[in-house]
């Protein structure tokens, strides 16, 4: 009778581990998927440095973003010097064409940032700019603004 329970508890072990490993191998597959289908949509700039004119939008764009992150009144010292990284590109037309978070810090906080990326576009448009087209900028956005001390 033991040598039946062991064969049986034997059996199913052996099946439930080849499961377990059939599974990982899968999200394996997923995941190396998504790796290539996301390499596809874009390509994240490396070491990425502005000109002149790619600074004063970048400059413009945070200063209309910053402050509408994080509502008045709320306490904000544990997101003292936390940005999150966006990329765009423009099209020939000016139109935003690719706007991806690089680096984020939460999906909610990322998902204004894009938010109010898309209205400071729609309130003054890229394309009325003096950035050349096509070209991708990249842009750290801080969730905070400078805290100023009073004494």
């Amino acid at each position: 009778m033991k040598n039946l329970v062991f064969a049986f508890a034997s059996f199913f072990t052996f099946i439930f581990a080849s499961s377990i490993n059939a599974q990982t191998s899968n999200i394996e597959k997923l995941t190396l998927e998504e790796k290539e289908s996301s390499s596809e949509e874009f390509a994240v700039l490396e070491n990425f440095k502005a000109n002149k004119s790619q600074r004063k939008v970048i400059r413009k764009m945070k200063k209309y973003v910053t402050p509408k992150i994080i509502e008045k009144g709320k306490r904000t010292t544990a997101l003292q010097d936390k940005m999150v990284t966006v990329q765009l590109s423009l099209g020939k037309d000016g139109e935003i064409t690719n706007l991806q978070i690089v680096k984020g810090f939460e999906e909610s906080l990322d998902a204004k940032v894009l938010k109010y990326i898309r209205e400071y576009d729609a309130k003054n448009p890229l394309a009325n700019s003096n950035l050349e087209r096509p070209t991708t900028i990249q842009l750290e956005v801080p969730l905070v603004g400078k805290t100023r001390y009073m004494n």
